[in-house]
């Protein structure tokens, strides 16, 4: 646990207090300052700070982003240059994160804020960053429960602002670090990092806080006062050469542990204020042998990267899993501890699982793991290696670790950072394996590129989606695997990209397993979808020009259509002889499409009504409408099918029409592995109709769509709408679709929801008559019992009435208000209906009246993704899979069992009219 100690600077007796601290601190004999401590042991009282940063307690924390954001006027000031913000839900609340960059050394400085930071005072701390305790979890160190403490602290006060500096090893950087760890480990801690750094010809400390100066000025906020979060002396002398009006310091303490006393110590002899750490010597045994320190070299191999330093890294054990042998146990049972399991491991040692909240109740050996640390001279990254066991007695397990400086943070979901910490503990249960962190920020392209996509909108950096060097990484592994195999652990998203970089290395991988508890439930494969959706949107061409009539394009992809803003230029099929708008013999069109595909359909239909309402005739018709006996189709009528996947109910359609007269929009390509489907496609091409595709051909391992709606609608919208709206702002589009979370409902909200499963939705014309698949999403994502979609007005109309008579019964319903803000005074009455009977959620949309549905979609995904989570949901192996595809089979079936009766009617002589009227007869019995 953290603690921290308050002192009030505006009374004279504590400036006196800071006066002799940091006088005594930077004297040159410190023992005044050791003694200055031992008075404050007695007379400084404490409070309880966080829980320890490895926990996965958490404060319950459920607000949502309620900070005043500022807006920095000038994009750079002095050497920082405001790069963006973005909202970071941690465990104590939503944080605004704000990020900047030095000019000069182009490290990054976050600035987490709590709260209105234009109070007059302000809790702050300047934190540097930390790459072994909050990345790779060591417990060397107090720095991650410093970081976790503050956060905590600030939540708590509301007010409140942690700088995040990129300063590692005081500065010196990862590097010095490194080595630094291998001199003092190698010397039985009998060398302080101070001493260590004096060899290597260092300064004690190379940190600058200008930063944080130009970051004030930037968010405006010069004038407040604040209360500085530190131990560090030479911190407050700094804070205050920076101009800032200093109130107080409240310190910020952990209790000392065997693996990092030494090191707080060494901090304590040089003026830090820490009341915990007492003289007492915890011993500890290193149970491999230290690594003799060595100078930097380069790889004979791959000369661009340099050895600078290894040593062992004492890591947290991961889920109360603590290694034990035969005394370990007796020692467990006189405690009175029985571990929930146990394991035997291949060196004769217990892997044991503690019961929740007892593992600092035993003294317990922390995961030894070897770094190797490697400075690339040629990207100027540091990589590190992490090393398990004896990796010549089979072939180890290899996990590459993606590194993230907001998973540094104690982040509320914790998804991605638990994959390291499963990769730990398959290790050690395994006997040997590596970890390799790399670099993933905007995946590998900079933290800069994701704030700026995150904020301007998906690919507005410009820069590829995947930039990681995946190449110095099979490097690196073939480097340290003895054999060149491997047994991969791996992330479902990030297979395709490492296996061909390891192919190429030569590295023969003998399996990949996933480290995901619901590979197999498909909640990793909804988020990613999630996260790449607005990527794919960013990909969907915007026609170069714009005219009405001309010949149809000669594209078969909708994305990259140049011609027209006409519907029949773009997407549907003209005769020569027939005037796309006007003449005797105006084109009729037919739309059709089932599930997320009739909510397309019909969305195609409003914006041709819309904005052709007499040029065009347009029709939506179900797919029950098209049977075998349909009759012919005059050559003025044309059908354009939507269909995703393509489905047996909607190809059966194209076979009653003159595919020369028929459109298919389909995410089906030609290199699909059904034969039916392609067959179909090439069938309508050859007949001069039209197949135009959309993203993302294989999105059926999951029940719930994600991408194809959201790519189906904005596809229609940029080639249906006039010109006039191809002037949209792509980047708020995109921007809009990022941000979707934040506007996720309330605790309360969900809980009811959980509770209940009853939800009405109330919308408004037309925005209604097309938002079909939202329904279809909440029935078959987390499997809502009850979801009913009205419009506004005739929610008096039953609806309500019924969710009254389910409240006498004892059972809820949520109210979810859809862009109803176009009716102001019928959404207040309505209001006025349900407040502080039902939980309400309004959501309502800055895009155009059009693409409302665009953010609705990407609210409604964060929505299901949160709760198949919460109940565990099976999205891979939902119930009834198997039974549910009787009607796609049944339809598939009958039309193969025609087939093979029209062969056989037309070999004994049978036409094709008499094999129609049997099948009307068969159809009516």
């Amino acid at each position: 646990d953290t603690h921290s100690s308050f002192f009030n600077l505006s009374t004279i007796t504590n400036q006196l207090f800071l006066f002799v601290w940091v006088f005594a601190a930077t004297a040159t004999n410190m023992e005044e300052a050791h003694k200055l401590q031992k008075v404050l042991d007695e007379d400084v009282s404490t409070t309880s700070g966080s829980d320890n940063a490895d926990t996965s307690n958490t404060d319950n924390n459920t607000d949502n982003n309620n900070n005043d954001v500022i807006e920095p006027e000038d994009k750079i000031y002095g050497t920082s240059l405001y790069v963006g913000h973005v909202p970071v839900d941690t465990r104590y609340g939503v944080f605004t994160c704000y990020v900047f960059q030095n000019l000069i050394h182009k490290g990054y400085v976050l600035a987490l804020a709590k709260g209105n930071l234009k109070s007059e005072l302000l809790y702050t701390r300047f934190h540097s960053s930390c790459v072994t305790s909050e990345s790779l979890c060591s417990i060397d160190c107090d720095c991650v429960q410093q970081l976790d403490g503050a956060l905590k602290e600030i939540a708590k006060q509301q007010n409140g602002i942690l700088f995040y500096l990129i300063q590692e090893g005081r500065g010196g950087g990862y590097v010095a670090k490194s080595r630094d760890r291998m001199i003092v480990q190698h010397s039985n801690d009998t060398i302080t990092t101070f001493e260590a750094y004096a060899q290597m010809g260092l300064d004690p400390d190379y940190r600058s806080y200008v930063n944080v100066r130009e970051i004030v000025h930037m968010l405006g906020i010069q004038g407040a006062e604040w209360i500085l979060m530190t131990n560090n002396p030479d911190k407050i002398k700094k804070f205050q050469a920076l101009g800032l009006k200093l109130k107080n310091v409240q310190t910020i303490e952990i209790e000392p542990c065997p693996f990092n006393l030494m090191y707080l110590v060494s901090k304590q002899k040089v003026g830090h204020l820490l009341l915990q750490t007492k003289e007492k010597k915890l011993k500890y045994q290193l149970k491999h042998k230290r690594v003799e320190p060595f100078k930097p070299y380069n790889l004979k191999k791959y000369s661009r990267f340099l050895h600078c330093a290894s040593y062992y890294l004492p890591i947290r054990p991961v889920d109360n899993h603590i290694i034990v042998d035969e005394e370990g146990l007796v020692a467990l049972s006189e405690k009175g501890i029985v571990p929930e399991h146990t394991q035997q491991l291949d060196d004769g040692s217990t892997l044991a699982k503690l019961p929740s909240n007892t593992l600092d109740k035993v003294d317990f050996d922390p995961y030894w793991f070897k770094v190797n640390m490697y400075y690339d001279m040629s990207s100027y990254h540091d990589f590190v290696v992490l090393e398990y066991g004896d990796l010549t007695k089979k072939t180890p397990l290899v996990r590459v670790q993606s590194e993230s400086l907001f998973n540094r943070f104690p982040q509320k979901d914790e998804g991605y950072k638990s994959k390291y910490k499963r990769s730990l503990l398959e290790i050690v249960k395994y006997g040997c394996g590596i970890i390799l962190l790399l670099h993933r920020d905007g995946r590998g392209a900079g933290l800069s590129s994701y704030i700026i996509d995150r904020t301007e909108g998906i690919d507005s950096s410009g820069i590829p989606p995947d930039s990681r060097d995946m190449a110095a990484t099979a490097q690196l592994l073939e480097h340290h695997l003895p054999h060149n195999k491997a047994i991969m652990l791996y992330n479902n998203t990030s297979r395709h990209s490492l296996a061909p970089a390891l192919e190429d290395k030569g590295i023969e991988v003998e399996s990949w397993l996933s480290l995901h508890d619901d590979v197999n439930l498909g909640h990793d494969v909804v988020h990613h979808r999630i996260s790449c959706a607005p990527y794919y949107l960013s990909k969907i061409h915007v026609p170069d020009f714009l005219s009405f009539g001309g010949e149809r394009a000669n594209s078969n992809n909708l994305l990259e259509i140049p011609l027209s803003s006409s519907p029949s230029a773009m997407i549907m099929p003209q005769s020569s002889d027939v005037s796309v708008f006007g003449g005797q013999s105006p084109l009729r069109y037919y739309i059709t499409g089932i599930g997320t595909s009739e909510a397309h359909a019909k969305y195609f239909v409003h914006l041709v009504k819309k904005y052709y309402p007499t040029e065009v005739s347009i029709e939506f018709l179900p797919l029950t409408a098209f049977t075998a006996t349909t009759p012919a189709r005059s050559n003025g009528e044309h059908l354009v099918l939507i269909s995703q996947g393509l489905s047996p109910h909607a190809a059966d359609v194209v076979e009653t029409w003159d595919k020369s007269k028929v459109t298919i929009v389909t995410a089906v390509t030609e290199n699909n592995k059904n034969e039916t489907k392609v067959t179909l496609i090439k069938s309508v091409r050859a007949a001069g109709g039209l197949v135009v595709e959309m993203p993302m051909e294989d999105e059926y391992h999951t029940l719930v769509r994600i991408v194809g709606p959201l790519c189906g609608y904005y596809a229609i919208y940029q080639h249906v709408s006039p010109q006039k709206l191809h002037e949209i702002d792509r980047r708020l589009v995109f921007s809009t679709l990022v941000k979707a979370e934040t506007k996720m409902p309330s605790a309360e909200w969900i809980d009811c929801l959980q509770n209940y499963s009853r939800i009405v939705m109330l919308g408004t014309h037309p925005f209604t008559s097309y938002w079909r698949n939202l329904v279809y999403k909440l029935e078959e994502g987390p499997f809502i019992s009850m979801v009913r979609a009205t419009e506004l007005l005739e929610f008096a109309h039953g609806p309500y009435q019924n969710m009254e008579h389910q409240l006498l019964q004892g059972v809820g319903t949520c109210v979810l208000f859809l862009c109803c803000d176009s009716h102001p005074d019928t959404l207040v009455q309505a209001k006025k209906m349900v407040e502080g009977r039902f939980p309400i959620w309004e959501v309502n949309s800055d895009l155009d009246d059009d693409l409302k549905i665009l953010e609705m979609e990407a609210v409604l995904n964060h929505l299901i993704l949160r709760l198949i989570k919460l109940n565990t949901i099976d999205q891979v192996s939902w119930p009834g899979k198997d039974r549910d595809k009787i009607l796609y089979e049944h339809q598939a079936n009958k039309k193969s069992e025609g087939d093979k009766d029209k062969e056989t009617g037309e070999k004994a002589g049978f036409n094709s009219s008499v094999n129609a009227n049997q099948s009307d007869k068969i159809m009516v019995v």
